[in-house]
């Protein structure tokens, strides 16, 4: 675990704050690093931890880290207390309050440092995402090691409810497979090519299993991976996913598949495209509803001409060639099923984020 704590000279020139930061960095170890410039250049953090209250530096290093899609920590330290908010009502603060509401509620979660905190942060409804977690510095009901191995608890709840920035390119392409494979049953007849994949999956450690059933499960992905694994004969590890604890994921998807009618397929599946890119307009798309896309161009026999003009007739007809270029990429769907041309551009590659969620794709 690659950890930022950042926190800013002014912050800092606070002896209990500078200590509380210091004492994380002991307990931690080599994982973490203590910086007060906001920035992560030529760095990959896993989560990066904001300590400190209108600054507008520390306000800037959260909203670079929620672009690259890199989980956050951050600890207002009491600055969002009512009786710290009411210094910030006039006129010349309210710019400052706007990026301090905006930078609160980005963050992946909120660390409290005691229970009055904590129910005030509550009552704010910026961000709900909380956990209290005692400033040794300022207490003496928690020790330095208690803090620290409750702050490392608390990070990993972070990062499983944000499982998507624990994937990596070549994790998700093991991820694409096992898909293609619990959908298409012919997809590894190959031994080769079977062969290949299972050797990738043997290289992954409990962790990166850990990581995938996780990012599956929250894309409602999971039963196609198990099946996958099953048709692939793969015994991967045993992960109970009750067991871990994460904080409320509100991404709206629609637990449903898409459907088609099998007596109007080419219209029904040109509405399943257009259910699609309303999705990805709301960000409401989970990943298995391009999974339902494959399963539907590879098994269903359909007027591959028709479709093509109807999706033209409704403007469609890009962003279809486009969700294809992805099906390439993300699943590989073959030449032989695809009714249009792919298209791979930079449209492509945001569709292709837009339904992955990943930041390394």
């Amino acid at each position: 675990m690659n950890i930022i704590l950042y926190i800013p000279k002014e912050t800092e020139k606070e002896e209990c704050y500078h200590q509380l930061v210091s004492a994380l960095k002991h307990q931690i170890g080599e994982d973490a690093t203590v910086t007060n410039i906001a920035s992560f250049k030529n760095t990959l953090p896993n989560l990066i931890h904001v300590f400190g209250c209108w600054n507008y530096a520390a306000a800037m290093m959260l909203f670079k880290a929620h672009k690259a899609g890199i989980p956050t920590v951050y600890s207002p330290l009491g600055g969002l207390q009512p009786w710290a908010l009411k210094k910030h009502k006039g006129d010349k603060e309210m710019k400052q309050l706007a990026y301090q509401k905006r930078m609160t509620s980005l963050a992946s979660a909120l660390h409290a440092t005691n229970k009055l905190e904590y129910e005030n942060l509550l009552k704010l409804n910026w961000n709900n995402r909380l956990q209290i977690i005692e400033n040794k510095e300022i207490t003496n009901d928690i020790s330095e090691e208690e803090m620290g191995s409750k702050m490392q608890v608390f990070y990993q709840k972070v990062l499983d409810s944000n499982s998507y920035s624990l994937i990596d390119h070549d994790t998700f392409n093991i991820i694409g497979n096992l898909l293609q494979a619990g959908i298409d049953k012919d997809s590894y007849q190959n031994n080769d090519t079977k062969a290949d994949l299972i050797n990738r999956l043997q290289q992954l450690k409990k962790e990166d299993w850990r990581h995938i059933f996780l990012y599956a499960s929250q894309e409602l992905i999971l039963d196609k991976l198990y099946e996958g694994l099953t048709r692939l004969q793969f015994h991967a590890p045993s992960i109970n996913l009750d067991e871990i604890e994460l904080f409320p994921i509100d991404n709206h998807y629609s637990n449903n598949k898409i459907t088609i009618d099998p007596n109007n397929l080419e219209s029904s599946l040109c509405k399943a495209f257009h259910t699609l890119h309303e999705e990805l307009k709301h960000r409401t798309a989970p990943l298995s509803h391009l999974s339902d896309l494959y399963e539907f161009l590879r098994f269903t026999s359909y007027n591959e001409d028709l479709f093509a003009e109807l999706t033209e007739k409704s403007g469609l007809y890009k962003f279809t060639s486009r969700v294809i270029g992805v099906l390439q990429d993300c699943i590989g769907l073959t030449e032989g099923f695809m009714p249009i041309l792919p298209i791979h551009d930079k449209e492509t590659d945001k569709i292709k984020k837009g339904l992955t969620k990943i930041r390394y794709l």
